[in-house]
């Protein structure tokens, strides 16, 4: 039993190891009174449903991404049908650039229509990657300056997504952001590996015996507090234009954050300190800022939209250390939890954070 604890355990606290989660986000606009959608998806699962590669080495080029436009296209047209007040409106691939996507190389599409802004609805049926991937979701959002903020997120099982032109009122704006800051942190798996990182020598205490239950949970509580309040306060100052660290510079410090403290965890495995735990929170708000940032404010409603967001992210935060925190309690019981998971599990988080800061801070091939 306990064994299985602790492989349920190893299986939560790192998620980077398992399934990475394929999403694309999509943002609808006016531009001159014409219809233009942005997308970006990751280059790993446009590759697994296009020829990407075209040398079979393994590695992408800028040459390899640009001669791929004309399937690109084609793709793209299959896959993303949009209806503009009940007639059909082509999209066509006006540029195309790599982009940061979740912290890995991805894809920025920019897809143009002759479609004039609806004037009583649209509709959009996604049916990208669900083909190679069953649980790849396409998290779409309308934002205009007039019309307002509406999201949706696409899954195979409701594909399509329609506006009937009528402005969201603020409890709208609040419920799609929030959905939308759900998803980027179930999806933000260096963020939730930090967290999990932090927690695994929380169960003990300084002699490396397992916390009494109000000790643990105590301690897990100002853990999980500090970086919560730290991230939100980045996350503020960010979308709000007081600080704009540079991206790339961010996404490299974030995956350097998740190595010194895994570090920690194999060099010395004691708690880290809050003061610690805050300098790191504030660091991955700029990343939730970003994120943020991507998904689009609407000017009128920007209060809700940015409330939504930081909720949605602490209750997808939330949801995964419910499941998590019982198990990491249980396990740290057993006599296999510091080799197996504390050390085990901080050094597979060491090599892929390595491997994340090595790749984040090469310029694109």
């Amino acid at each position: 039993m306990r064994t299985l604890l602790i492989a349920g355990l190893l299986a939560l606290s790192l998620p980077a190891l398992a399934h990475r989660l394929s999403d694309a986000e999509l943002q609808l606009r006016r531009e001159d009174e014409r219809l233009v959608l942005e997308l970006t998806a990751g280059l790993q699962d446009l590759a697994a449903v296009l020829p990407l590669d075209r040398d079979g080495d393994g590695r992408l080029r800028w040459s390899e991404f640009q001669a791929a436009a004309p399937a690109l296209e084609d793709y793209l047209r299959a896959g993303l049908l949009l209806q503009v007040d009940g007639a059909p409106c082509p999209l066509s691939l006006d540029d195309l650039r790599l982009s940061p996507h979740h912290g890995e190389t991805g894809a920025w599409l920019l897809l143009r229509s002759p479609c004039g802004w609806p004037q009583s609805a649209a509709s959009l049926d996604y049916r990208l990657l669900f083909e190679y991937d069953p649980s790849h979701r396409g998290v779409l959002v309308l934002a205009d300056e007039e019309a307002g903020m509406a999201s949706f997120v696409a899954s195979p099982g409701k594909s399509r997504w329609d506006w009937h032109g009528s402005r969201p009122g603020w409890i709208d704006t609040l419920s799609s952001y929030l959905r939308a800051g759900m998803h980027h942190i179930w999806g933000g798996f260096d963020h939730l590996l930090f967290l999990a990182i932090l927690l695994l020598p929380a169960a003990l205490d300084r002699h490396g015996r397992a916390r009494a239950l109000g000790g643990a949970l105590g301690r897990m509580g100002l853990i999980v507090t500090s970086f919560t309040v730290a991230h939100s306060l980045t996350l503020i100052a960010g979308v709000l234009g007081w600080l704009q660290p540079p991206a790339s510079w961010i996404e490299s410090a974030i995956a350097a954050s998740v190595l010194l403290a895994a570090l920690n965890n194999l060099f010395s495995w004691r708690e880290h300190s809050n003061a610690l735990v805050f300098a790191f929170g504030l660091l991955h708000g700029f990343g939730f800022a970003g994120a943020l940032a991507e998904q689009g404010l609407p000017s009128q409603a920007m209060i809700p939209a940015l409330v939504g967001f930081n909720l949605g992210v602490e209750l997808g935060q939330l949801a995964v250390l419910l499941v998590a925190m019982p198990l990491l309690l249980l396990a740290a019981r057993s006599r296999y939890y510091r080799p197996a998971v504390l050390h085990g599990g901080s050094a597979a988080a060491c090599l892929l954070a390595s491997l994340w800061l090595i790749e984040r801070s090469l310029p694109a091939a």
